[in-house]
């Protein structure tokens, strides 16, 4: 429905205050059908779906790598 009409899309900050009365009113009637969740322009970036253990895996290694990294800064006593 948009294709062609990009550019009368509002930015990020001013769609949540735009559609802040209907989330508000929404949520405050428990009408979850009407309660929007934004995705985010990073939603555009994904490029897989990894099953759970896929994530899980990769949620370990990348705590493992990043604490690997800042341990030299970590202090004992």
């Amino acid at each position: 429905m948009w294709h062609g009409h990009e550019e009368e899309l509002s930015p990020y900050p001013v769609q949540r205050m735009l559609t802040a009365p209907f989330r508000f009113t929404a949520a405050g009637a428990n009408l979850k059908a009407f309660m929007n969740l934004p995705a985010g322009a990073g939603s555009g970036m994904i490029n897989d779906l990894p099953g759970a253990a896929e994530v899980l895996g990769r949620l370990v290694t990348e705590t493992v790598e990043a604490l690997r990294a800042v341990a030299a800064t970590v202090k004992y006593s």
